[in-house]
């Protein structure tokens, strides 16, 4: 069987009103342009275009100046995708929506990166306020033998069974947070049932992190 690109990357595109929605609920709205976010699955930035678009509001309500808001663009905003295109694609639709409000030549915190790499990874966590995103969604089976086996011997959420690499995206999400940030995901929703969620829903429990959680039958928005 052939699988495409597409389904091993685990790419499923983000509607807007799901952006906003995920975004208003961990009330990523107002003094915002000094916090550190990131997507640490942004694929082309249907989020961090919206991210960008809150960032110039917020700067401008606080009249902040040109040299500040650069500054703060390449400080605070952070974009991880293992896909080469999809960056490049991300990159310019957020120079797109710089160049609007009269910035340029943004060095953006947006590089090719494997989030599941922990090793790599370490160095970003207890970092940030905000993590979002629309994490890929991949049964592990679906990945090459040596790339599974290290994902089950890093992440323990997604340590034995049949599991989607989904799960393990919440395990570094939370991570990456400092002790009062705030996560929002859209997710299939098959962990609050399965055998391969268990660990999750665990691990959700005894950290007592689920502030809101909304089921959209077979998607689901999580914030921890």
């Amino acid at each position: 069987m052939n699988i495409s690109d597409k389904k091993l990357n685990g790419v499923v595109y983000t509607p807007k009103w799901i952006v906003d929605l995920i975004l208003d609920k961990i009330e990523y709205k107002n003094n915002i342009y000094d916090k550190k976010i990131i997507d640490p699955a942004c694929g082309e930035g249907a989020f961090l275009g919206e991210v960008v678009e809150r960032f110039f509001a917020d700067a401008k309500k606080n009249n902040l100046n040109s040299p500040r808001v650069k500054s703060d663009l390449e400080k605070n905003i952070f974009g991880f995708d293992i896909d080469n295109m999809a960056i490049r694609k991300c990159r310019m639709l957020l120079d797109n929506i710089a160049s609007r409000y009269g910035i340029k030549d943004v060095k953006w915190h947006i590089t090719k990166t494997d989030s599941m790499d922990k090793d790599s990874m370490s160095k970003f966590f207890n970092s940030f306020d905000f993590v979002v995103g629309n994490p890929p969604y991949i049964r592990i089976q679906h990945l090459g033998a040596e790339r599974r086996n290290k994902i089950q011997r890093e992440w323990r959420l997604c340590a034995r069974g049949s599991t989607d690499i989904f799960i393990t995206f919440f395990e570094l999400g939370f991570y990456l947070l400092h002790k009062t940030g705030k996560l929002g995901y859209i997710t299939p929703n098959t962990y609050l049932k399965t055998k391969a969620g268990e660990a999750l829903r665990e691990f959700v429990k005894t950290s007592r992190s689920l502030k809101t959680l909304i089921d959209f039958s077979l998607l689901c928005m999580c914030e921890l």
